[in-house]
């Protein structure tokens, strides 16, 4: 099983992120981005993710299952 940094690592790398620690900004998937809009944290349990332009969190998590990233169902330590 992947583990939760991992799906946060694979996710930024496929929306071209950049991160800092737990807090990352990237270009979002869901409509022709230019400049980097969404942004993607790392709690102990899940992934977060908000796009400033106004995609739908249904368009992301569909993003997300489409390409086998886990976004939830972690156990915190």
């Amino acid at each position: 099983m992947i583990s939760l940094f991992e799906n946060y690592e694979n996710l930024i790398e496929l929306t071209q992120g950049s991160a800092r620690g737990d807090q990352a900004i990237a270009f979002c998937p869901c409509h022709d981005d230019s400049n980097p809009s969404l942004s993607i944290s790392l709690t102990d349990d899940k992934i977060l993710f908000y796009c400033h332009s106004g995609c739908s969190q249904s368009e992301l998590m569909r993003f997300c299952r489409n390409n086998n990233i886990q976004i939830g169902g972690f156990n915190a330590l």
